[in-house]
C-alpha cells in the first residue's frame, strides 16, 4: 500500500493518555548556559529534556527534523499538518522542561502550546555567542571526515548532523558566522522578550544567579555549591561555564548523556 504524501513519522505514535504540560521552557540557544541549567533543574525536583537526552532516541530526532521540515523550512507538500501541542505532547511526554535546541528555535510554538509555562531565556554577548559556536558546534558539523562518517553510521552520527544542520538552517538560513547569524540570534532573543508577559519571564546569563533562579520557580534555594558544566569539542570536559550546551557523539566512544 502506497504511503500518503502527507504521513508524518509523528503519527506513528500515539498520545499519552493524560499528558502533563511542560512547566518550564528554557528558550535560551545552545553555548548559553544551558548545561549548568540542566543540572540545577534537576537537582531542583524536575525532569529536564535537553539536546543530549534526544541524542539517546533515534526516533525522535527523527521526529524532530521532521518538525522542523514542516514548520520551519516547507519541505512537505503544501497543506501537510506542522508540529503543535498535540505532537509535542508525544514528543515530550514525561518531561517538565526543555533546554537547549531543537527546542529553541521552536520558541513561538512552544510558547503557544503552553501558555502557562515560566519561561528562562539564557543569553551572553552576541560576540562571545559567535566565537563559542564557531569554536565548537559550528566547526564540529563542518568537518570532512564527519560528514564521511555520516553516510557510515546514519542512524547516530547521520541524523545527528542533519538535525543540527536543519536547525541553523531554520534557525539562521544555515549561516555559520558573519553578520546574518549575529543578528538572527539577537532577533530570537528579542522575540522570546516581546512573547513572554515579564511575570512569567526570567533573563540570566552564566554564571547564574541560583537564588534568582530559585526565587523565579518557587524553590528553596539550593543549599550546595553553583554546578559547573560545560560540554565542548566531542566529549565531556568541566571547564568554564559559559560555554555549556551541546554534546557531541564521540568517533570513537559512547555518549555520556548524564551531566550531573
Amino acid at each position: 500500500m502506497p504511503v500518503p504524501k502527507d504521513a508524518r513519522l509523528i503519527d506513528s505514535l500515539s498520545g499519552p493518555n493524560d499528558p502533563k504540560p511542560v512547566k518550564i521552557l528554557c528558550l535560551g540557544m545552545c553555548r548559553t548556559g544551558t548545561s549548568s541549567l540542566l543540572a540545577i533543574l534537576k537537582r531542583l525536583g524536575y525532569s529536564p529534556t535537553h539536546m543530549t537526552r534526544l541524542l539517546e532516541n533515534p526516533l525522535h530526532k527523527r521526529m524532530w527534523i521532521e518538525a522542523i521540515e514542516r514548520n520551519f523550512l516547507r519541505k512537505t507538500p503544501e497543506g501537510t499538518k506542522p508540529y503543535g501541542r498535540a505532537e509535542f505532547d508525544i514528543l515530550l511526554d514525561g518531561y517538565d522542561v526543555v533546554l537547549d535546541v531543537p527546542y529553541a528555535i521552536f520558541a513561538e510554538h512552544l510558547i503557544r502550546a503552553y501558555p502557562h509555562a515560566k519561561v528562562i531565556l539564557t543569553t551572553r554577548p552576541v560576540e562571545e555567542w559567535i566565537k563559542s559556536m564557531q569554536a565548537t558546534v559550528w566547526q564540529n558539523v563542518q568537518w570532512p571526515s564527519y560528514r564521511i562518517l555520516r553516510w557510515i553510521e546514519p542512524e547516530f552520527l547521520g541524523s545527528f548532523v542533519e538535525l543540527v544542520e536543519n536547525i541553523f538552517l531554520a534557525h539562521n538560513g544555515g549561516r555559520f558566522g558573519g553578520s546574518e547569524a549575529e543578528q538572527a540570534y539577537i532577533l530570537h532573543n528579542q522575540r522570546v522578550r516581546e512573547l513572554v508577559p515579564e511575570e512569567r519571564l526570567l533573563e540570566v546569563y552564566p554564571p547564574f544567579d541560583l537564588e534568582k533562579i530559585c526565587g523565579f520557580l518557587g524553590k528553596q534555594i539550593l543549599p550546595s555549591a553553583y554546578p559547573h558544566v560545560n560540554i565542548s569539542g566531542w566529549s565531556t570536559s568541566v571547564k568554564d561555564d559559559r560555554g555549556g550546551g551541546f554534546l557531541y557523539p564521540s568517533f570513537f566512544g559512547t555518549v555520556n548523556a548524564q551531566l550531573s
